[in-house]
């Protein structure tokens, strides 16, 4: 897990407000920086636009209001579950560098890096859930 002051770089940003309308993020969000781990969380929670409406991906921003917290805090509580049972690092498939598909291209996703992120963000649910707040979850591609 990362916090930093900047935004620059990231492929996911995590923070709680008190309002849906934010300028920029704040010095304590949460971010997440690798190609691959952002990638296994996409995959991992990208149930929750079918059954909540909310998007989590790369390239764009979701607000999660204060009554859909405890759909993202169920789902982020699962795929801790699911990461915890991956090994140290795995294979991700991000895409080919060809039209053929023959080139492909694989980075290792981390499990130390996706769980420290997701307990991060389990946190910051649940601060937000008890302070009636706006969870930001903001796409860097």
């Amino acid at each position: 897990m990362e916090r930093a002051n900047t935004i620059t770089g990231h492929l996911f940003c995590v923070f709680s407000a008190p309002q849906p309308d934010v300028s920029r993020a704040p010095a304590d969000a949460i971010y997440l920086r690798r190609r691959a781990d952002a990638r296994v969380l996409a995959t991992l929670l990208g149930h929750l636009y079918e059954s909540n409406g909310i998007g989590i991906t790369t390239s764009d921003d979701e607000v999660v209001p204060p009554t859909a917290l405890p759909a993202l805090e169920a789902a982020i509580s699962s795929a801790i579950v699911q990461v915890e049972a991956q090994p140290a690092t795995w294979p991700v498939l991000l895409g080919y560098r060809d039209q053929e598909l023959r080139d492909a291209i694989v980075e290792p996703a981390s499990r130390q890096i996706l769980l420290g992120f997701l307990r991060a963000v389990l946190a910051e649910i649940r601060l937000a859930d008890q302070r009636g707040r706006y969870l930001h979850w903001c796409g860097g591609e």
